[in-house]
């Protein structure tokens, strides 16, 4: 048989040795959502980025409408300004 203070040694050195491996996983599994998290933001920022894309876009559109209508009442403008000054 083996002494005792073997068999104690062995045991504390399997110990030693699951806690470092617990250690270890549990580094690995917060690396995991660490990542998780930063894919999760890059989403966001992306799906941000998007929606004022996507405003700006609108805001465009409206401003050519609005200017064409503006062009529209210049022309209409013009037009009565000149109608108005050959009767005077």
């Amino acid at each position: 048989m083996k002494p005792d203070h073997l068999r104690g040694a062995k045991k504390e050195n399997s110990s030693l040795s699951s806690e470092i491996n617990a250690a270890q996983l549990a580094i690995i599994g917060s690396s995991f959502i660490a990542l998780g998290e930063v894919i999760g933001v890059c989403a966001e920022v992306l799906a941000l980025e998007e929606e004022v894309s996507n405003a700006n876009s609108q805001d465009q559109l409206s401003l050519d409408h609005i200017r064409q209508q503006l062009d529209t009442i210049q022309k209409q403008l013009d037009y009565l300004t000149r109608e108005a000054s050959k009767k005077h």
